[in-house]
């Protein structure tokens, strides 16, 4: 429960706690205000006592006073119409003055979050349990306060900061007006008028009280600094961006407009937002022109991973065809290194397979790329060696087992071949010795 805090006003119509008994009228059912608490402070007679709202009982109030009468007077419990109720609070009025009589407002939070929410979805909004207790907290608890706050306040608050952000240009249009001017301002400040001027003139556009003010701020839980980069993410994209697809954007790059404005760039060639931001972060400059260059690069080498991209991209004046001509080089030499391992236990054509196993591993890597490679051939040898030999073997079959299923086991084996060969058998991955069958191979080098 929340007791709050009021100032004693002798005329209860412009009392808060006239407030708050309107609000519960006109506020769903009314049940999250549950009455006052009155303190007494009269000499001789202080005490505390409730007048409690009947909820099933509309306009009805009852009165509970621990304080037991004198002989000759009334009870002091009783039933109160509203107008009864008021004409205590009347006869109260010189007590107020003096502060020896305080009423205060007694306030179900639950109930008073529930109804400002059940507001706002009446209206197709949302709002946060913890948003919402704050907002309650700043009106003091009035619900109607809280709707006004809500529904008034914060989209002209909203509204003043879109001004600030958005009547403006961005960091990223200032510096492509003054690279076309060569960094030169005084050319570039007939287009930063032009830029300022268009701006100014969306900004216009915008009502506090429109449905996409109120839309903003019901998807930035009634933030108005949020709700204002949000909607000046939209004026700046067009009309034809959905506000929630925007604020997507903008939770994915930090709450950057700039970075946010390349993810939705960039979703139209990913289809997805939030693939679309990881590859604009892993470019590290957030660049729609580098993270499609590496896309090109990708749709040749799916598995080559950014990073290495990038790199060749680099080392290729960004040109996205010389880089895959490099990559394509680079595989060849892998192969190369593979086919050197070649005897009677890794055929010829094994090693395309090999090699492309070994790249894909490895993020084509080529710190790691090239030793990992020839390990894998080694292990592949070895594991074959070692199956022949293991002619008692209830699994042995003459046939060779397959190069993709010899890899496979190799990788859940951690290239360790006599792992590998427990696995091709079907034996535990841990198999700690050779089943019956087995010849003693000799020992293996580390690989």
């Amino acid at each position: 429960l929340e007791i709050v805090e009021v100032e004693p006003v002798p005329d209860y119509r412009k009392s808060r706690c006239f407030e708050f008994a309107e609000a519960s009228q006109n506020f769903g059912d009314g049940a999250y205000l549950l009455g006052f608490l009155v303190y007494d402070r009269q000499p001789g007679h202080m005490h505390y006592y409730a007048l409690c709202r009947q909820p099933r009982m509309p306009g009805m109030w009852v009165k509970l006073d621990s304080q037991l009468p004198p002989l000759s007077a009334e009870h002091r419990n009783a039933l109160l119409r509203e107008s009864e109720l008021w004409d205590i609070y009347t006869a109260s009025k010189p007590l107020f003055q003096s502060w020896l009589v305080r009423w205060y407002p007694v306030v179900w939070r639950k109930g008073a979050v529930r109804q400002v929410c059940k507001t706002l979805e009446s209206r197709k909004h949302k709002i946060s349990g913890n948003r919402c207790t704050s907002i309650l907290q700043e009106s003091g608890w009035l619900v109607s306060g809280a709707v006004y706050q809500l529904l008034e306040t914060l989209p002209l608050l909203t509204l003043r900061q879109l001004l600030v952000k958005f009547a403006r240009p961005s960091e990223v249009e200032m510096q492509g007006l003054l690279e076309a001017s060569g960094w030169d301002l005084s050319r570039a400040q007939p287009a930063i008028d032009r830029v300022l001027k268009q701006r100014i003139t969306l900004a216009k556009e915008v009502d506090a009280q429109s449905s996409s003010t109120l839309e903003a701020l019901s998807l930035c839980d009634w933030e108005p600094r949020a709700a204002a980069a949000l909607l000046a993410l939209k004026l700046h994209l067009g009309a034809a961006a959905p506000l929630p697809e925007l604020q997507q954007a903008l939770e994915l790059s930090g709450g950057d407009a700039d970075r946010a404005e390349a993810v939705v760039k960039l979703k139209a060639e990913l289809g997805n937002m939030e693939h679309a931001a990881k590859l604009l972060q892993q470019t590290q400059t957030w660049s729609v022109q580098s993270a499609k260059k590496v896309l090109e690069v990708r749709r040749r080498f799916p598995r080559c991973s950014v990073p290495v991209a990038l790199e060749v991209l680099r080392r290729n004046d960004e040109d996205p065809h010389a880089a895959c001509e490099m990559l394509e080089e680079f595989r060849q030499r892998i192969r190369r290194s593979v086919s050197a391992e070649w005897d009677h236990f890794l055929h010829q054509g094994e090693e395309v397979f090999v090699a492309e196993s070994a790249l894909d591993t490895c993020d084509w890597d080529p710190r790691r790329a090239f030793l990992f490679a020839r390990d894998l051939a080694i292990a592949v040898k070895k594991t074959r060696h070692l199956a022949s030999q293991a002619v008692s073997h209830p699994s042995f079959s003459n046939q060779r087992f397959p190069i993709d299923a010899v890899v496979a086991a190799l990788t859940v084996a951690k290239l360790q071949p006599k792992v590998a060969l427990a696995v091709l058998f079907g034996e535990p991955p841990n198999w700690p010795a050779p089943a019956a069958g087995y010849a003693a191979p000799e020992a293996e080098e580390d690989s």
